[in-house]
C-alpha cells in the first residue's frame, strides 16, 4: 500500500508537469528491530494536535537517523494517531500510520493522505477528498479511483511547493 501510495503521488505530481517527488521504496525492516520506531510513534502520537512542526517534539531515536532515506515510513502494530513528521535538520520525514484496519482503501488513503503532508499540503474541510479534517477515509469515491481525489487548491500548493516557491 505504500508503494501505492507513492505511484499515486508520482502520477499526479508528474501530470503537473513537475518531477516525481519520492524514490520508489525499499521496504525494509532495520537490522536494529522497529522497537525505537514504534517508541518514538507512540510519543508523537500520544502529543497529536498539541505540537507545531516547529516544536522540537520527542528525540528522534538514533535508528532513525540511520535509515537512509528521506521519508520514513512506518506501518505500525499500535493503534496510534497517524501522522506525519519532520525530524532532523535536513527536511526528513518520519511518517506513521496504524496498519490494523483490514479496510486496504483506508489504509492506503491514510498513507496518502500523511505522504501529502510531507508535500506541503495542508487539511481542508470539504468532505470525500484526501486531504480532508476529519473525513471519512472509507468513502471509495464511487469507485472512479482508489484514491480520494484532491482539491484544486491541492493542485495549486503542489505546484507552487514543488514548482520551487513554497506558498
Amino acid at each position: 500500500m505504500v508503494q501505492e501510495a507513492i505511484s499515486f503521488w508520482n502520477e499526479t505530481v508528474s501530470d503537473l508537469g513537475l518531477g516525481a517527488p519520492f524514490r520508489e521504496p525499499g521496504p525494509r525492516v532495520p537490522a536494529h528491530g522497529l522497537r525505537p520506531f514504534e517508541n518514538y510513534a507512540h510519543q508523537l502520537s500520544q502529543l497529536a494536535g498539541r505540537l507545531h512542526s516547529s516544536d522540537p517534539g520527542p528525540k528522534p531515536p538514533e535508528a532513525l537517523f540511520r535509515v537512509e532515506a528521506e521519508v520514513v515510513v512506518l506501518l505500525s502494530a499500535q493503534g496510534l494517531m497517524p501522522f506525519a513528521w519532520p525530524y532532523g535538520d535536513d527536511g526528513r520525514y518520519f511518517v506513521a500510520i496504524p496498519s490494523g484496519d483490514e479496510r486496504e482503501h483506508v489504509v492506503r488513503n491514510v498513507i496518502a493522505h500523511e505522504l501529502g503532508h510531507v508535500l506541503g499540503l495542508r487539511h481542508t474541510r470539504e468532505p470525500g477528498v484526501l486531504m480532508c479534517q476529519p473525513c471519512d477515509t472509507s468513502a471509495r469515491n464511487g469507485g472512479q479511483s482508489r484514491f480520494l481525489p484532491l482539491t484544486e487548491i491541492d493542485r495549486e500548493r503542489l505546484r507552487s511547493f514543488l514548482g520551487g516557491t513554497r506558498p
